[in-house]
């Protein structure tokens, strides 16, 4: 199941886009690497860095971190990605998916929210 990933402010836009991935290793490593990227590599963040690299396979949130970011996991349905990125009809009757799982990602990374 695909993740979604995001770092924020609460109660703000996202500082960037969210971020797709298809699956819980990317997830892990996403989180890891904006946790990373806000805090600068802090030490005194390590334990969180290290929280966001073992992100439980439902999602976590982690924060506050510098400047009140916060950095999002959420895991989210296929069905719900697709809508999300405007991909349309990629369900056949049979329940199988028309369009592949990388191309909903990759069409999710590509809208602009």
């Amino acid at each position: 199941m695909p993740y979604i990933i995001c770092q924020n402010i609460p109660g703000c836009l996202p500082e960037e886009d969210p971020v797709a991935v298809a699956t819980h290793f990317e997830a892990r490593e996403m989180a890891a690497h904006y946790v990373e990227q806000i805090t600068g590599g802090d030490d005194a963040y390590e334990e969180v860095y290290t929280d966001a690299q073992n992100v439980s396979e439902l999602g976590d949130v982690f924060g506050p971190l510098p400047g009140g970011y916060i950095v999002e996991v959420e895991r989210v349905h296929t069905h719900r990605l697709a809508a999300l990125a405007g991909v349309e009809g990629y369900v056949k009757v049979d329940g199988t998916f028309s369009v592949p799982l990388d191309e909903i990602i990759d069409a999710y990374n590509g809208v602009k929210r």
